[in-house]
């Protein structure tokens, strides 16, 4: 646990997670693709998801709402992790934290 969850979690909506979204958003922009790194899926878009299947994408988790209000600046990174909502449909349906 953390010391002071609640700096914790104000620095990472406030700070860490729009960086991220921006870093995110700034790769789907220059590849030009649905995926991360173009027109091809990577292991990139698998590992990068499993950030927002945890946080934004997770009804388990007690602020996943604040997560996704602070993706609604970043369309494309939205649409995207819907995308790969869809592929991996069947695991995240078996597991409600699946990595």
């Amino acid at each position: 646990m953390y010391k002071d969850k609640d700096t914790a979690l104000t620095n990472w909506i406030c700070k860490l997670f729009p960086e991220y979204l921006a870093k995110v958003e700034g790769l789907l922009k220059e590849h030009k693709g649905p995926h991360l790194l173009g027109a091809k899926l990577t292991l990139a878009d698998f590992v990068c998801s499993q950030t927002f299947f945890l946080l934004s994408h997770n009804e388990a988790y007690e602020n996943s709402d604040i997560m996704m209000a602070c993706m609604a600046g970043y369309p494309l990174t939205k649409a995207w992790v819907e995308r790969m909502q869809v592929l991996c449909a069947s695991t995240l349906s078996k597991n409600k934290r699946p990595f």
